[in-house]
Order: C-alpha cells, then structure tokens, then sequence
C-alpha cells in the first residue's frame, strides 16, 4: 500500500515538474527579445573642392573638348597662268579649343582630293593633310567670324605621282556653331619637281562648306560634378536604434521619452535659453529614464553635439569655397527631429514600447 502511495507521489511530482517547465518555457517565448539592428555606415562629410566651370557669355559656344567637322570644299589654280584648275575634296577635320571663350583653335584635317591641281600631269586621285589655326575676332551668341591660317598643308598623288605644299591664310564664319564656310588665298609649291611650264608656285583659291558633327555625337566638356546632398541626421537616428536594443527595460525607456516631449514640459533649466532643442529633448530622457540608461542617453547627447560641431565646420568651409568661385563635394545637413527620434527608440506615440526595436538602419542620404 505504501509502496503504491510512493508511486502515485512520484508521479505527481513528475508532471507538476513537466508542467512547470513547458510553462516557463512558452512565457519566455512569448516574451520579445530586443532585436540588434544591422550595422549602418555612418555618413561623413567630404570637404573636397570642385572648381566651377569658368562663365562664357556665349551659350551657343559653351565648352567643348574639341569640334568635330565634316567639310567639302573646292580647290582651284593658275599653274601656268590664265588656266584654271578646279578640284573638289571631301573630309573630316578635327579642332581643339584653347580658351575659356573658344576664340582660338587648332585643327587637323584629312580630305580625299579628286580633280587636277598644278597641272595635269597628275593623277585625279589624291590626298591631303593639313594643320590650321582659328582665331575668332568677332563672335556672339549666333555668329562667329575668324581668321584662318593653314601653315602646313600637303597634297599628295599617286600613277603618277607628285605632291606639292599648300599653304593659305582667310577668312571664315559660322552659325550657331553648326555650318561654316571658309575661303582662303594659297600659294602652291611643288615638292616633287616643277608643274607642266617649269614652274615651281602658283597661286590657289580653297573654298570650304563645313557642317558640325558635334551637334549628333556630342563634344562637349562634361559637366562640373555638382554638390551631393549628405544628411548626418541618420547617425543619431541609427544610434538611437541601438539604444533600444541595449537598455534592460524598453518600457520605462519609453515612459520616458513620452514625458520628455510634454509640451508643458519645460526644456532645461528655468531661464537658460535653449539652442539646441534635440539636446534639451534628451537631457530631459535622461533625467527620466531608469539609472541603467542614463549612460546611452548621455552618449546621444554627445553624438548630437559632435554633429552639430561637424555641420557648422562644413558649413564654414562652404562658405570659404564659395568665395573662391569653387564648391564643396557634399552639400551637409543635420536636422534631427524627436518624432524620428522616439520611433528609433522603438517607442509609440502613446508611450509604450513596440513589440520590437527597429532592425532596419536609417539611410543615410
């Protein structure tokens, strides 16, 4: 009978046991556990200069890397006088401007030549290769009318061969930098051995129609990079995030920071002028807040301030740039507000704790 007692008792007493464990253990399941959120990169200001563009007050000739032509044209001669000889070429031509204005230019061009010049002794297939020099005396925003000077200019023939050199000096125009028309005097040299009547010169008359290839591909210089928008805001906001993951109780965390935005509430010291209300918004959460927390709530009050050190130096070295006709690569912001702050705490509006802290760290823009 006792031994039957014993057993009853021991039975008992192994599912009370069960009992209490499977208990404690569905208790503490239900019981949200903080959430560490992920780890942000903190934004940082970068102070590096950026040099404007120098202003041109003339929009249709804004910068470019180089221009880009396409031209036909018409050569003519007096090899021997009184008989003309025309031929006409069709090539590219490739400028590079030099100034801030693009007043002045230096240009390669290669054009395939088909007709006689000099004589007639030549093939009626050939090629040229020149250098010329541009320099506008009178441009606006429409018209551009330039000196034209090609120093070396070659022309070149095979079955039979002969080549002579060039050289011309002009006058050209353009319109709104799209279509171009250059006339130029030449005076040609024979290289290779005299033309037809033993001479070695005669004069030339080069005609040009040139129209811009830039307008389709595209030559300008590309433009300035422009200041990037960085907002510091998200460092406190991030930090604030693990606040709420580190504090023992979430609860009086909360009760705190909902006491601390009572509008009735005063900010700080009776009297004492308030500059920073984010600062006066926490001290008064650490006044609040339960002793284990005081610490964390210190640290954010000395995030924020060494923030707000850090806007004020960009700031100032802005305004440094601007005088110097430069800028800085970021543009810094830094406006916490305690709305923001209280949500990074894992808090409602009503002064509770949310079922968990915020895992997804703020973006720092």
């Amino acid at each position: 009978m006792k031994t039957a007692r014993l057993r009853a008792l021991v039975s008992l007493g192994t599912v009370t046991l069960a009992a209490t464990i499977v208990t404690g253990t569905t208790r503490a399941s239900a019981t949200p556990a903080a959430a560490t959120p992920a780890a942000a990169t903190p934004a940082v200001c970068n102070d590096t200069v950026v040099a404007q563009p120098a202003p041109t007050p003339f929009p249709a000739y804004g910068p470019r890397v180089l221009e880009l032509w396409i031209k036909a044209g018409e050569l003519g001669d007096w090899a021997p006088p009184g008989t003309m000889r025309p031929a006409g070429y069709l090539g590219l031509e490739v400028a590079r401007p030099f100034d801030a204005e693009q007043r002045f230019r230096l240009s390669l061009g290669a054009d395939v030549v088909l007709g006689h010049w000099g004589d007639d002794a030549h093939s009626l297939l050939g090629l040229q290769a020149s250098l010329a020099f541009r320099w506008s005396f009178a441009m606006d925003d429409i018209f551009d009318s330039y000196l034209l000077a090609r120093p070396a200019d070659f022309l070149f023939t095979w079955s039979p061969s002969g080549s002579i050199y060039r050289p011309g000096i002009g006058l050209g125009v353009r319109v709104a930098r799209a279509v171009q028309l250059e006339a130029t005097a030449d005076a040609l040299v024979a290289l290779d051995g005299p033309f037809a009547d033993r001479q070695r010169a005669a004069p030339g008359l080069d005609i040009t129609l040139g129209f811009d290839l830039c307008l389709v591909v595209g030559c300008n210089q590309p433009s300035p990079p422009q200041a990037t928008q960085k907002s510091l805001t998200c460092n406190l906001y991030n930090e604030a995030q693990s606040v709420c993951g580190r504090v023992p109780d979430r609860a009086a965390l909360c009760a705190a920071v909902f006491a601390a935005m009572d509008a009735n509430r005063p900010l700080g010291p009776e009297g004492a002028a308030i500059h920073d209300p984010i600062d006066a918004f926490l001290l008064a959460t650490q006044e609040l807040v339960a002793d284990s927390a005081k610490s964390r709530i210190a640290d954010l009050r000395q995030m924020n301030t060494r923030l707000l050190q850090e806007l004020g130096e960009a700031q100032e070295k802005e305004r440094r740039a601007a005088q110097g006709n430069t800028w800085l690569s970021d543009h810094c912001a830094y406006a916490p507000t305690a709305i923001e702050l209280r949500d990074a705490f894992g808090c409602t509006a009503q002064g509770t704790a949310t079922a968990q802290c915020p895992t997804q760290p703020v973006a720092c823009l």
